[in-house]
């Protein structure tokens, strides 16, 4: 005859042994601290950038369309049009000089990289 096995059982042997628990716990955390100091991770700065765009606005504002020297044809095309004004805005050396500087001042390693590199 096979013992049946219940939730309320098995909890209520878990609640007996909570040292086990207790223990398991503590060995995982070490082991997870020990890896981290042999294989520290790999650092990588990121944000989230949010730019809400109205592509519809292509459709009416025609102005737009001659500061841009080029005609949307569709709203993909404006979309891509504001998006690569953004990036060549991004990444300006102006604008990449003060971020380096401001690195600079935060962390002294950043002191070795160009502005090139950031780019």
């Amino acid at each position: 005859m096979t013992k049946e096995w219940y939730l309320r059982d098995f909890i209520l042997d878990l609640s007996q042994k909570w040292y086990l628990i207790v223990v398991c716990f503590a060995v995982g955390s070490l082991i997870g601290w020990g890896a981290g100091f042999l294989w520290p991770p790999v650092y990588r700065a990121d944000i989230d950038l949010y730019v809400g765009i109205n592509p519809y606005r292509s459709l009416r504002d025609r102005y737009v369309a001659e500061a841009a020297q080029d005609e949307f044809r569709n709203i993909d095309d404006y979309k891509n049009w504001q998006m690569e004004q953004l990036n060549t805005l991004a990444v300006q050396d102006i604008f990449l000089e003060d971020t380096l500087s401001r690195l600079q001042i935060q962390d002294q390693a950043w002191n070795e990289t160009s502005v090139g590199e950031l780019k």
